[in-house]
């Protein structure tokens, strides 16, 4: 997930794999000082690591903890970015997210609510890119640094990818970002560096 520590607080990483996998990120230390800047890293798909915990709901808990506030404000201040992205990448299936009292994430669409296991593969990989790029716009604007992209959107449709390059694009006009990819449709109008 969004790995590394921030604040302490960041301890294991905002989350696990997405779509080809975001399993590194916000690398380095808040509190001491942010280091090495933010990343995230190919890595397992998110379908095939949510467990006993949801990694989503651990997300938005390990941001909580650095932005020192309950889940539920880290949400509330999260809300009509985060709903902007979710209606955009998921075609209005899933519009919101709302903390549960059992400690988990509900997840709000057109007539349904739904935990992270109860989403489609393709909707849960959605969702939590949705969330971790909110939390790093978030971020970033306390400490803006670097984020590296380790060709993090492999897995996902190639639909979605025009999308998300424009996503990076908005995000890139406040921080530099680093993305290797196999995948130049999510890329955006980024400056491409070919290595052989």
């Amino acid at each position: 997930g969004l790995g590394g520590g921030l604040g302490g607080g960041l301890g294991g990483g905002l989350g696990g794999g997405l779509g080809g996998g975001l399993e590194s990120g916000l690398e380095s230390g808040h509190g001491g000082g942010l280091e090495s800047g933010l990343g995230f890293e190919a890595g397992g798909l998110l379908h095939g690591v949510i467990g006993s915990r949801d990694p989503a709901a651990q997300t938005i808990e390990r941001a909580a903890d650095l932005f020192h506030e309950a889940p539920e404000a880290s949400i509330a201040a999260l809300g009509p970015r985060l709903s902007k992205y979710l209606r955009a990448l998921t075609a209005a299936r899933i519009e919101a997210v709302e903390w549960t009292a059992g400690g988990g994430l509900r997840w709000i669409g057109a007539g349904m609510r739904l935990a992270s296991h109860e989403l489609t593969p393709q909707d849960r990989d959605l969702a939590w890119l949705a969330l971790r790029l909110c939390v790093v716009e978030r971020h970033v604007a306390h400490a803006p640094l670097p984020l590296f992209l380790d060709d993090p959107f492999a897995g996902l449709d190639p639909g979605s990818l025009p999308l998300i390059g424009r996503m990076l694009e908005g995000l890139g006009a406040r921080i530099q970002i680093l993305h290797r990819t196999s995948l130049p449709t999510a890329m955006g109008g980024a400056t491409r560096i070919s290595v052989e």
